[in-house]
């Protein structure tokens, strides 16, 4: 959840004009660049990906506390994906902070392989 709130604090913070630009010229279809077409108005769907991706981010970590606080834990294969998909955009981006995911990431396959462990037992 942390992660996500850093990325929403972050991206407002480096995506305050153009998030100012879509409240000043009327918020609805702001954020619609015609798929980065209108080079004019790409930062404004920028900033609108980059928030929405802070606010799933934030959900998925959610859901994780909340299966944890149920005695449950996410299968190690969706901490390989996820370890995946953040080390290949971080190689894309690598001052961008991808990296931050495959602590969780590694978090979530680690809490995996103990759930099998102790039901080995």
């Amino acid at each position: 959840m942390a992660i996500g709130v850093l990325h929403v604090l972050g991206g407002a913070w480096v995506g305050r004009e153009p998030l100012a630009r879509i409240f000043r010229e009327g918020f609805f279809g702001e954020a619609d660049s015609s798929l980065g077409r209108v080079p004019a108005e790409m930062d404004k769907e920028l900033i609108f990906w980059s928030l929405l991706w802070g606010v799933f981010t934030f959900l998925l970590g959610q859901l994780v506390s909340w299966m944890e606080k149920q005695g449950q834990r996410p299968p190690a294969y969706f901490g390989w994906e996820l370890a995946a998909i953040s080390l290949l955009a971080a190689l894309l981006t690598p001052k961008d902070g991808f990296w931050l995911v495959l602590l969780p990431a590694f978090l979530i396959i680690r809490g995996a392989e103990k759930t099998v462990e102790q039901k080995t037992r």
